[in-house]
């Protein structure tokens, strides 16, 4: 009873549901059917954070065949290139500081069939904070000359600065000019202004901040 099969299939027990019935019966140990080859991993493709690795992440593996596995990307690192049957398969993942979300495909190879695997890594958000001077001395001698914002993950920003009086004297919604140009308040009187501040984060946060900011000479 030929059956031409993949040799790396090793999943051929000689067990009674695998014999065929042949005319000297079931028992003969020479006659049985041999599986095909299968692989089956995950369909959801895994969605990871844009820091390294802590740990191991992994993928199940359920085959009953030699397998392969490689990745088309340098930023995964496999932990095993191949071996038989079913088992877990181990990566990780470096960080991403790219400044955008990547993806990377692992490839399952066994005994003619073939599965992939899709892992995308966010890109990696920096952590979200802020922070406003309460006073400055705009007097030309190069030290806290400019009110400017201060902080990392910061999106977008929403800045006014109103006088005593509640009239707005300086605003922008500029991100670089809030936070490298900023406020020089060239022509304004010494006294204390009021800032008011929208911010967005790359983290999805937000935050509003009214502060009094005293210009002093």
């Amino acid at each position: 009873c030929p059956v031409v099969v993949c040799p790396t299939v090793f999943d051929i027990g000689a067990t009674p549901q695998n014999y065929i019935r042949t005319s000297t019966g079931i028992s003969n140990p020479q006659n049985y059917a041999v599986a095909s080859p299968d692989i089956t991993i995950p369909t959801a493709p895994a969605v990871l954070a844009g820091e390294a690795s802590a740990g191991f992440n992994t993928i199940a593996l359920n085959t009953n065949t030699l397998w392969t596995a490689s990745c088309d990307k340098t930023w995964v690192l496999v932990m095993s290139s191949g071996g038989a049957g079913s088992t877990t398969i181990a990566y990780t993942v470096a960080e991403n500081d790219t400044g955008a979300d990547r993806t990377a495909t692992v490839t399952i190879v066994g005994c003619g069939v073939t599965k992939t695997y899709l892992i995308t890594q966010k890109k990696k958000v920096p952590p979200s904070n802020m922070l406003l001077p309460t006073l400055f001395s705009p007097n030309g001698d190069g030290k806290n000359d400019i009110f400017l914002v201060r902080g990392s993950g910061i999106r977008t920003v929403e800045l006014k600065m109103l006088n005593s009086k509640g009239n707005v004297v300086w605003q922008t919604n500029n991100l670089q000019e809030a936070l490298e140009v900023g406020w020089k308040a060239e022509k304004m009187p010494d006294g204390v202004y009021m800032c008011n501040l929208r911010a967005t984060f790359e983290n999805g946060e937000s935050k509003t901040v009214n502060q009094p900011v005293q210009i002093l000479r």
